[in-house]
C-alpha cells in the first residue's frame, strides 16, 4: 500500500499498522485525507471533458491538483466496516463515486457495533443527495435523474 500521511488518522489507502488477530496478521487501514504525492493534473482534467475543473461545472469545483486515488476503479467497498469522522473529499468527489452505488458500498457502516474506543461507526458528512456531485460532474448526469 501506498505510504501517505493522513491528516485525521481516521479513514487514502495507508498502512497504519499490524495486529494480529486469531493468530491471522491483519493490517488496518486509513482512509482519510492524505498527503497523497500523485495529484490530477490540468493536462488531465484537459483532455477529458468530465472532469471538473472548475469553470465547467456549476458547483465551480476544480479537480486539478487534488488526490488521485484509485483514479479508474470502476468498483470500490468499505461499506460495514467501523469507520468514523469525515468522508475525505478523494471519495466524495471521484470521477467514478456513482458507479460504486455509494449509499449502500461507501458510506454505509456498522453503526451496530460501538467500537474499542467507545465511537459507534458512521461518517459524519455523508451527502444527502447526489445533487452536489452532479452539479461538479454534470455530463455525468442521467437523463432521467430530474424526473426522480
Amino acid at each position: 500500500l501506498h505510504d501517505a500521511r493522513g491528516s485525521d488518522g481516521v479513514i487514502g489507502m495507508r498502512r497504519y499498522d499490524n495486529s494480529v488477530v486469531g493468530g491471522i496478521a491483519v493490517e488496518r487501514i486509513a482512509i482519510g485525507d492524505m498527503d497523497y504525492e500523485v495529484r490530477w493534473t490540468e493536462e488531465e482534467v484537459a483532455a477529458n471533458d468530465t472532469l471538473p475543473r472548475g469553470n465547467n461545472n456549476p458547483a465551480g469545483y476544480n479537480i486539478i491538483g487534488k488526490p488521485k486515488v484509485l483514479p479508474n476503479a470502476r468498483y470500490f467497498a468499505i461499506n460495514l466496516n467501523l469507520y468514523t469522522g469525515k468522508i475525505p473529499e478523494w471519495i466524495l468527489y471521484h470521477p467514478h463515486l456513482m458507479e460504486w452505488a455509494p449509499d449502500i458500498l461507501v458510506f454505509n457502516q456498522d453503526g451496530e457495533t460501538v467500537r474499542a474506543d467507545g465511537k459507534t461507526p458512521g461518517f459524519s458528512n455523508i451527502p444527502v443527495s447526489p445533487d452536489y456531485y452532479y452539479d461538479a460532474y454534470p455530463l455525468l448526469k442521467p437523463d432521467y435523474y430530474d424526473q426522480l
